[in-house]
């Protein structure tokens, strides 16, 4: 199951993600919003291809999905490590090439760790 849930072997702050334990306090999850021309283009394709290849390198865990938002943005909301998250943040604000062209890039951090817990993919996936 590639669900993150807690197990009741584990101490309250930790959580099992395609079955590795994770320290869920070390994990954050980022809400990217991006925006330009990143629509029709490949976008989601390629920041899924590249996410999940940084997860495979680094072998760690990244949850959460890309998905085209009304209005012309691109969404990508991950659970991972900072570390990770700094990672991502670079590739979507930096590493996406033309066609695709990234104007602005928002982040925002979400502070409810209950949201963490519900993520239910153990890779990013195209909505």
């Amino acid at each position: 199951n590639d669900c993150v849930h807690r197990r009741a072997n584990l101490p309250e702050p930790w959580v099992t993600v395609n079955n590795q334990a994770v320290k869920n306090a070390e994990r954050i999850a980022v809400r990217f919003e991006l925006r330009g021309r990143v629509q029709g283009v490949g976008c989601r394709a390629r920041v899924e291809r590249e996410v999940n290849a940084l997860a495979r390198v680094h072998e760690e865990p990244v949850l959460g999905w890309v998905r085209n938002l009304p209005g012309g943005g691109v969404e990508v909301v991950v659970q991972a490590s900072r570390e990770m998250i700094e990672r991502i943040h670079a590739f979507v604000s930096s590493g996406l090439s033309e066609p695709v062209r990234v104007d602005s890039v928002s982040r925002d951090i979400f502070q409810d760790t209950d949201i963490i817990n519900e993520f239910k993919s153990s890779r990013v996936r195209r909505e």
